[in-house]
């Protein structure tokens, strides 16, 4: 009796993991799907926020969960949120937000349209600023020195991990200007002023 039970217990015991092996591909199979299609959603982000002329709104909270820890810490992430744990502000709250930045965007056109146009310095390219520090021969230390950030920064922009402040854009606009000579000249004068300072 117990030699059938045993057999019984181990027939129903393979037949539950073979389902549960066969279901499993299948959500891997789903899961591999869906990553694809997120990673092609996220290429073309930076597509769509050249578009509509800034970063989306919205951000999927997909596969943040499971690395984060938890739903909480996934809507954190997502900026459903906030810090204490408690709900994100409601619509209301961010449509106001919107329109006081909107409000900021129609001041800083007046601005430039009052006399001080964008240049086409005052833009910033990835490649440009990588191929600009490699012809006046800096490593991205001495070239973050100039501008008063950090290696890692300057590794970022190049990388197009990042974008640089406004501030730091005016500042690379000064320094594309530069030549090897004037480039040294100013990392000395930096280092001059550090030491002093």
């Amino acid at each position: 009796m117990a030699n059938l039970a045993n057999v019984l217990k181990q027939e129903i015991s393979d037949a539950v993991s073979a389902q549960l092996r066969k279901e499993m591909a299948e959500i891997n199979k789903s899961l591999s799907t869906l990553q694809r299609e997120v990673a092609a959603l996220a290429a073309l982000q930076p597509l769509a926020a050249a578009v509509t002329g800034g970063a989306p709104k919205r951000q999927t909270r997909t596969i943040t969960r499971r690395k984060t820890g938890g739903r909480k810490a996934a809507d954190r992430a997502a900026g459903t949120m906030g810090a204490a744990g408690r709900k994100a502000p409601t619509r209301k709250a961010a449509a106001q937000r919107t329109g006081r930045r909107s409000q900021a965007s129609a001041e800083n056109a007046e601005v430039a349209s009052a006399g001080t146009e964008r240049k086409d310095s005052s833009r910033f390219s990835a490649s440009g600023l990588k191929a600009h520090r490699k012809s006046i021969d800096l490593s991205a230390g001495e070239y973050g020195r100039l501008l008063g950030v950090s290696a890692l920064s300057i590794y970022n922009w190049e990388g197009g991990k990042a974008k640089p402040r406004p501030a730091s854009i005016a500042e690379l606009a000064k320094i594309k200007k530069m030549g090897k000579r004037e480039a040294q000249i100013l990392l000395e004068q930096r280092k001059r002023e550090k030491l002093e300072g």
